[in-house]
């Protein structure tokens, strides 16, 4: 019996420039609020522990996963990872990133038929 993909969740707060809203990808999403510029530092995302290694700040971990059109990246910060803009994002788009790339934090890993 497959009970999916569990990470231990911290509560956490958004920036003030996204919001949670569902998603045409997957469930819930996060959505740019306002323009943002190329390279902001939006918000923690995971935080490292002891007991647990990587654990899900809520909502801030819930980006959506594309290949495609990922425009921000997960960065490790020492003991956080931080999510960053890649590209301008308008108001009202969707934050995308690439799950693959980060091995380390316990991203679920895009299934077959995800959307890209």
């Amino acid at each position: 019996m497959n009970i999916g993909f569990i990470q231990p969740t911290v509560k956490g707060k958004l920036n003030d420039s996204v919001e949670v809203r569902k998603s045409n990808i997957h469930g819930l999403g996060l959505f740019a609020t306002r323009d943002i510029e190329e390279e902001t530092r939006l918000h923690e995302t995971h935080a490292k522990t002891e007991a647990h290694g990587w654990v899900n700040i809520s909502p801030n971990n819930l980006s959506n996963h594309s290949k495609v059109n990922e425009n921000c990246e997960i960065r490790t910060e020492k003991d956080v990872k931080v999510l960053y803009s890649t590209s301008p994002i308008s108001i009202g788009d969707e934050l995308l990133i690439d799950y693959t790339k980060d091995e380390e934090s316990g991203f679920e890993k895009p299934q077959e038929g995800w959307k890209r």
